[in-house]
């Protein structure tokens, strides 16, 4: 028996990410990039299923009754082919605004309470899986130059296509097809050769 994810909810919550490109300027204002990265978020939200069947939940082992909200973590993998556009100013920080596609690759595992009538309490697996699906990403940042060496702060949004992930609930197994949004805000240090 299948359903579709109506019950489960799943915000990103606070993680960092590493990431590392290589690109070309064309121009003084506009430069090409391809990065690579990895990222660890942890997830929270709510799952409402629990499945009365013919058994209330808590009589079973495979129908516990959950707990409302879930928690758990998802890991990324992504690479992105970026442009990057400059805001000439006339001073030394130089604004640049970015957009991107590519590719993530998303980890979840996600879980909550299930009890049963007896007190007896234990973890219940909702989604562990992972998928790879289409991304994209806008950035908007200011950087300073010191020779050879750029430094920058700035905001990152990426949001993946409808990740199709298989999960569970007590009795019944569904699909979480939905997409996942991240901002982040970030720090980095390029160097021209």
């Amino acid at each position: 028996m299948c359903s579709s994810d109506l019950t489960l909810a799943l915000d990103p919550d606070t993680g960092w990410a590493l990431e590392g490109a290589v690109g070309v300027h064309v121009g003084d204002l506009v430069r090409l990039e391809a990065s690579l990265g990895y990222g660890r978020n942890a997830l929270n939200g709510n799952f409402a299923q629990n499945v009365q069947a013919f058994v209330p939940c808590g009589e079973l082992v495979s129908n516990p009754c959950l707990a409302p909200n879930d928690d758990g973590s998802m890991r990324t993998f992504t690479g992105f082919g970026m442009a990057y556009a400059g805001i000439p100013t006339g001073m030394l920080i130089s604004p640049y605004i970015g957009a991107g596609i590519g590719f993530v690759r998303a980890d979840l595992g996600v879980g909550t309470q299930g009890r049963l009538n007896a007190d007896t309490a234990s973890r219940f697996a909702i989604v562990d899986a992972h998928n790879t699906v289409l991304g994209y990403r806008a950035t908007a940042s200011v950087s300073r130059s010191f020779g050879a060496a750029q430094l920058s702060i700035g905001y990152t949004f990426t949001r993946t296509g409808a990740l199709n992930l298989p999960g569970r609930g007590p009795l019944v197994s569904f699909t979480f097809d939905r997409p996942m949004t991240t901002h982040g805000f970030n720090a980095g240090v390029a160097y021209k050769f």
